[in-house]
């Protein structure tokens, strides 16, 4: 498993959400299917319009995941959901709720998308730990926004 920590400096909290948005287009474009998991229903919604709109010549095709257990699996490459459970046939994890999901370990790939801001670092530092402890050694790379 491979983890990675994203961290942004510029753009306070929602630059965290727009760089999400480029960083699922790129997995995208890579042939990745992501799954990206949101604290709740409120969060889903907005990143699923921002993924409509964060450029204008860019097409991301996403859908929301309301019950991943449904019969009605989801077919896009990319899934917004914020469950305990997380739809079948994705190999990247794109974190952005607060905590880490239990079911992590069912993702090759895992992204932490660190805002900048204070208390948002200071989840993110909790997550860095929780994976070291885990034997995984996080990569980190710092973006500029």
């Amino acid at each position: 498993m491979k983890v990675d920590f994203y961290i942004l400096s510029g753009g306070g909290e929602s630059g965290h959400t727009r760089y999400t948005c480029r960083l699922a287009e790129k997995a995208y474009k890579l042939k990745h299917r992501i799954y990206i998991h949101v604290n709740n229903g409120v969060e889903a919604q907005q990143l699923d319009e921002l993924l409509w709109t964060f450029r204008q010549d860019s097409f991301v095709p996403h859908e929301l995941c309301a019950d991943p257990l449904s019969e009605s699996k989801p077919e896009s490459p990319i899934i917004i959901g914020y469950n305990n459970v997380a739809p079948d046939g994705y190999g990247m994890l794109i974190n952005l709720s607060q905590g880490i999901p239990k079911f992590y370990k069912q993702f090759d790939r895992v992204a932490e998308v660190v805002a900048d801001a204070d208390t948002l670092r200071q989840i993110s530092r909790e997550h860095f730990r929780f994976y070291r402890d885990q034997g995984i050694t996080p990569d980190t790379h710092q973006i500029s926004l």
